[in-house]
């Protein structure tokens, strides 16, 4: 229980990272200007280019409205984990494995004409930890005629995680997982998304 209450604690406080980034995301008179260039041209599908460790480092497609949509993507996701085991210090290990990514993203708030704030549901299947779910929140803004940025940030939840990586990276039955590690693990993404 005191994991998940860490895993809480930290994703509050990633959320209001979050929002302080939005509420200082550009100067008012540059917003208004990009608010009448945004609605020039399709912003119904996007490609994206990320990196991370909540969507990995890759890209994919987005799709859907300002309201709501569908990212999807495909990428290398690096995974830092500490390890124990008996007898032994704690080890730092890095892994990387493939990453398939798709959320449902929904507009929670419109925090100026081309900023919106929201939240983002997800699939994960991680190709060292199995099957698992993101969730968290992301900033969306334009910086250009036809690109935006996106920051996200959220948990990553992978129930079989430990038990996968084991198996896959062929390390001991007795091998221990530090916190965040592969079940439960926290982080951000950075990305474009480009509006041909």
């Amino acid at each position: 229980m005191s994991e998940l209450g860490c895993v809480l604690r930290q994703f509050r406080r990633l959320g209001l990272g979050v929002l302080v980034l939005a509420a200082t995301v550009g100067a008012p008179a540059r917003a208004q200007d990009l608010g009448e260039v945004r609605t020039a041209g399709q912003r119904n599908v996007g490609m994206m280019l990320h990196v991370g460790v909540l969507s990995g480092v890759g890209g994919g497609l987005q799709v859907g409205s300002r309201e709501v949509g569908l990212r999807a993507s495909v990428a290398w996701s690096p995974l830092v984990v500490a390890t124990t085991r008996p007898f032994s210090e704690s080890d730092l290990n890095f892994y990387g494995g493939l990453l398939l990514a798709p959320d449902v993203y929904f507009r929670v708030l419109r925090a100026g004409p081309t900023t919106d704030i929201g939240a983002q549901l997800g699939y994960r299947y991680s190709s060292l930890l199995g099957h698992g779910l993101g969730a968290g929140c992301y900033v969306q803004f334009a910086i250009g005629r036809s690109l935006d940025a996106v920051v996200s940030g959220g948990v990553l939840v992978f129930p079989d995680g430990e038990d996968q990586l084991r198996r896959e990276e062929q390390l001991p039955a007795t091998t221990g997982f530090g916190f965040p590690g592969p079940s439960v693990n926290f982080g951000l993404s950075l990305g474009i998304v480009l509006f041909p």
